[in-house]
């Protein structure tokens, strides 16, 4: 149980971070909200890989595909997620990007062997179902294509790195080295596309306490997820990350009340998203 008590606690981080992003972009760039998020990331998770990682044990393959996993996410994945809460809204946004479980469940049966029993299908259809209906309503989802494609391309490439973090933090035995190597990807990434579109990173004066908290959000998200992705398969994990809608709605219930409307058709969907959780935790 222990794996899957770190996933739910990844998601809760996660859906934190969404509503500090929410917050963050009424008045920051998402290139420069999502630099500022990586950048925290690695200030912490450096120094903490540095003493906790056995380095005789990394092996130069493992290091290759985790970095492949942070063009995936936090890079690509990060960067689409924040321009979709930006088109859509933190609520609306999470259930989309959560549908990563079907295209992790999808790669870790093609690639990586694992098998997928009736129980955890059933699981894994429930989140399903439940953001097909969030998807499906007739509002601001329905009406911002950008928003809508975004989402759909960030839990792409969230699926796509679970997978690789698994594969990856698994050949170098450390799950915080991942994490670590994966937000440093991703800076990189941002200074030179800051660079390349001529749209630069704007002064740290102009950051606010939001941007710090989606950094530390994120950062924690990030570690919890690779923790529980080092110590259980895949196909039991990404479901669980899917409760991250759950816990959004929850904390924009309290926190956005003025700026986003809960719905019955997102309490429906988040329904459907905890028990399609619960089939797959005692699985």
């Amino acid at each position: 149980m222990i794996p899957e008590i770190v996933g739910i606690l990844s998601s809760v981080c996660w859906a934190a971070a969404a509503i500090a992003a929410r917050r963050t972009l009424e008045t920051t760039t998402p290139l420069t909200a999502v630099f500022v998020s990586v950048l925290i990331n690695a200030v912490f998770l450096w120094p903490l890989a540095l003493v906790l990682t056995s380095f005789d044990k990394v092996e130069p393959y493992g290091v290759f595909v985790l970095v492949l996993a942070g063009l995936a996410a936090p890079t690509a994945g990060r960067l689409l997620r924040f321009v979709a809460v930006g088109k859509l809204g933190a609520a609306p946004a999470a259930p989309l990007i959560s549908t990563f479980p079907l295209f992790s469940a999808i790669i870790a049966v093609a690639f990586l062997g694992e098998v997928i029993n009736i129980q955890i299908g059933m699981g894994t259809g429930a989140v399903i179902l439940g953001i097909a209906i969030l998807s499906l309503r007739e509002e601001k989802v329905s009406t911002s294509k950008l928003g809508l494609i975004t989402a759909l391309g960030s839990a792409f490439a969230y699926g796509a790195a679970a997978a690789l973090f698994r594969v990856g933090s698994l050949l170098v035995d450390s799950p915080i080295l991942g994490a670590a190597i994966g937000v440093t990807v991703s800076l990189g990434i941002y200074w030179i596309l800051a660079v390349a579109t001529k749209k630069p990173i704007e002064h740290p004066r102009r950051w606010n306490r939001f941007n710090y908290l989606n950094g530390i959000f994120t950062g924690l998200g990030l570690v919890l997820t690779i923790i529980a992705l080092f110590l259980e398969r895949v196909i039991i994990i990404a479901p669980l990350l899917a409760t991250v809608p759950l816990f959004t709605i929850f904390f924009a219930w309290i926190f956005l009340r003025k700026v986003e409307r809960i719905t019955v058709g997102i309490l429906l969907a988040s329904v459907l998203v905890v028990i399609g959780s619960i089939l797959v935790i005692v699985a």
